[in-house]
């Protein structure tokens, strides 16, 4: 599974073959604290603050690696977002014909990306553990264990293409006007900075892939991906502290615009 994980994000991959996947919700720094203790017993490990892209790109994480059978939920909810909430109604409830995760409280709970069937397999594949608002590094790390004694290791060996263009970034002149918005993370592995381009509704139009700022900006331009003054000088602004801190091995997280 050297492909695995598929979707980018902050996280940390342990040991590809437990059947264990932790998420701390709205803690961005538990992740770190709890990777000296829990590497060799975790598949992947990371945080998610928001109720719709974020757990998208969980769900389709934890399903294109077989051995995952139970997802850890623990740290805080994120501010306004109640995302532990909406993986609870998630696996007990499903989604509606409008991608809307039924019974999920928070603004946003749309999967626009995913198709039911994808929905579905996630909540066959795993039994979530709620230790929702634990924060607590030494109780997460036993119950954690404990699990891990219980479900141990898959042998699965399979892996994943996501059908989602990915373009490689150029340089050209500026045109400007497209539409949508853009969440911008960083491949360390790989040495990118990786931008996903969304519309309106949260759905993943494709990922623009690239080593430079500049390159990644006008390629968006030039194909008028983009349309405000005030959100193109934002992205130019983000994707330049993207670059610094993917150069310098410095964290990241993106501003709201």
């Amino acid at each position: 599974m050297s492909d695995w994980p598929v979707e980018e994000g902050r996280y940390w991959v342990g040991n590809k073959r437990s059947s264990i996947a932790v998420n701390t919700l709205g803690d961005v720094e538990l992740p770190e604290l709890l990777r000296p203790h829990l590497e060799p017993f975790v598949a992947i490990c990371g945080k998610n603050v928001t109720e719709n892209i974020g757990i998208e790109k969980v769900i389709r994480n934890i399903i294109t690696n077989p051995n995952i059978r139970v997802l850890v939920l623990c740290g805080p909810e994120s501010k306004g977002h109640f995302v532990g909430q909406a993986f609870k109604a998630l696996k007990e409830n499903g989604i509606d014909d409008s991608g809307r995760i039924i019974g999920a409280v928070g603004p946003i709970p749309f999967l626009k990306n995913m198709s039911k069937e994808e929905v579905e397999q996630f909540r066959n594949q795993v039994e979530i553990v709620d230790f929702i608002n634990e924060t607590d590094i030494e109780k997460i790390v036993g119950v954690v264990k404990e699990l891990y004694e219980k479900y141990g290791e898959g042998d699965e060996n399979i892996s994943f293409e996501q059908n989602v263009e990915v373009i490689e970034a150029e340089g050209y002149e500026i045109t400007l006007d497209p539409k949508g918005y853009f969440v911008i993370e960083l491949d360390r592995e790989k040495g990118k900075i990786v931008v996903s381009h969304y519309d309106n509704s949260h759905r993943l139009l494709r990922k623009i892939v690239g080593d430079s700022a500049e390159k990644i900006y006008k390629t968006i331009i030039k194909n008028q991906w983009i349309s405000l003054m005030d959100h193109a000088a934002y992205l130019g602004k983000e994707l330049g502290k993207a670059e610094m801190a993917l150069r310098h091995n410095l964290e990241y997280e993106q501003e709201g615009g």
